[in-house]
């Protein structure tokens, strides 16, 4: 289908526009907002767990000490 200059409107595509864009980064922001306090919060319960461990491996529990 050509316009009434004889172009086709298909042929002067060169790129995104701008509300595209700007979506786009809306989208990007909104999924951002949301992903990295959770990836902060799973960041620190693994350091707590990861200290946890450490401190049980340095002092284990004494078991073998009781006597029946």
């Amino acid at each position: 289908m050509k316009t009434a200059l004889g172009k086709d409107p298909s042929e002067d595509f060169f790129g995104f526009t701008l509300l595209e864009i700007v979506m786009t980064l809306v989208l990007i922001g909104i999924l951002s907002s949301i992903a990295v306090p959770r990836y902060m919060d799973l960041s620190a319960d693994a350091e707590r767990r990861a200290a946890a461990a450490a401190v049980t491996e340095a002092h284990p529990a004494r078991t073998h000490d009781r006597k029946p």
